[in-house]
């Protein structure tokens, strides 16, 4: 049943994202430069899976982002964990949006990076989203002014589960398989969320029923920030110091190795202490599959 479904995702993933990549092909994203080069376009949609990454309570920190995020190349642990701890989730500044809505997400990048307000993306803005998010390097202030925690490192580390020719990079195809990954997980986030709040049935949610969500979302995310406090915030004067941050920072790298040795265990199928291209596949399908699931915590890969 599981290789049926496999099938049945994978088919529906690539279906998905050729024509994401045919829209990109016949429209562009908003601008009117036909020069504008096709990648660079992917690298938009690109950002726009990124912003919904960061979004919500079901972000980079959740668990099937998480497990993608383990990989089997453990050199970026240390750099992962170090953006993971800067900062115990903050419920006061929460994006508390409706959670998910990739147009909106996509509006919201387009306008980041407009920078001369003409309503479209010339060459040199979408130059700077390929810049932005092809590249890994240390600082990104475009995007820390967009409001979220910047986690390119986790970001690039769950890139790998969509570089189906293990080159390191994303092609134009692989690309648009992640950007679809993403799109379909916030449908999934906005299913589930009517379906939790949307009392009456009618479909949206309505004023009551938006405050209600909202109240659900910072009240998990204050409970998450209570919880790290509670175990790392030794001299407890309710923020985390240089050393409490540290001893946070070395946990978290150390479940990202009991993780991805959990992984590697439950993949390794014919138990040769390797993952070989076949085993490295279903891995990487498992993980897009979790993604696509978008639910706050979803199932474990099994």
């Amino acid at each position: 049943m599981r290789n049926e479904n496999t099938r049945w995702f994978r088919n529906a993933l690539a279906q998905t994202a050729a024509a994401l990549t045919a829209l990109t092909l016949a429209t562009g994203c908003g601008g009117s430069d036909s020069s504008i080069s096709d990648d660079q376009d992917l690298f938009l949609a690109e950002a726009t899976a990124y912003l919904s990454a960061n979004a919500d309570e079901a972000g980079l920190d959740a668990d099937d982002i998480s497990d993608a995020i383990t990989g089997v190349d453990a050199s970026g642990d240390d750099d992962i964990a170090e953006e993971a701890s800067q900062d115990p989730p903050d419920p006061a500044v929460a994006d508390t949006g409706l959670a998910c809505h990739f147009p909106t997400y996509r509006a919201r990048v387009m306008a980041h990076y407009d920078e001369d307000g003409d309503g479209a993306i010339s060459d040199a803005e979408r130059a700077n989203i390929r810049e932005d998010f092809g590249e890994l390097r240390a600082d990104r202030p475009r995007i820390r002014r967009l409001g979220v925690r910047v986690r390119l490192r986790a970001w690039h580390a769950v890139r790998w589960a969509f570089d189906e020719d293990g080159d390191h990079k994303l092609n134009d195809a692989e690309r648009a398989v992640l950007v679809a990954t993403f799109q379909a997980r916030c449908e999934a986030r906005r299913a589930h969320i009517l379906e939790t709040y949307d009392a009456n049935g009618n479909g949206q949610l309505d004023a009551d029923e938006i405050t209600a969500f909202r109240i659900a979302q910072r009240e998990r995310l204050k409970a998450k920030r209570d919880a790290i406090l509670e175990a790392y915030d030794a001299d407890g004067n309710g923020i985390l110091d240089v050393e409490e941050r540290s001893v946070w920072k070395a946990d978290i790298a150390a479940a990202l190795r009991t993780r991805r040795a959990a992984l590697f265990a439950e993949f390794d199928a014919d138990q040769d202490g390797a993952l070989n291209a076949s085993e490295l596949a279903a891995l990487k399908t498992a993980i897009q599959e979790a993604i696509a699931s978008g639910q706050p915590v979803p199932p474990r890969l099994s």
